[in-house]
């Protein structure tokens, strides 16, 4: 496995582990502690939630 695939696996084990957490936070947040861009915490709650996101 490459090193961009493996970075990639570790943010969406991040992101699902936040929110799994129940703590209060937004895509934003998320993005903002993780250092990514937005739109990529967004692509992959979509890739795990579905277009309809979580609540």
């Amino acid at each position: 496995m490459n090193a961009d695939l493996k970075k990639e696996h570790r943010l969406t084990l991040d992101i699902l582990s936040a929110i799994e957490s129940g703590q209060n936070t937004s895509q934003r947040r998320l993005s903002n502690d993780m250092g990514v861009v937005l739109g990529l915490v967004n692509s992959d709650v979509k890739d795990a939630f579905g277009e309809a996101g979580w609540k």
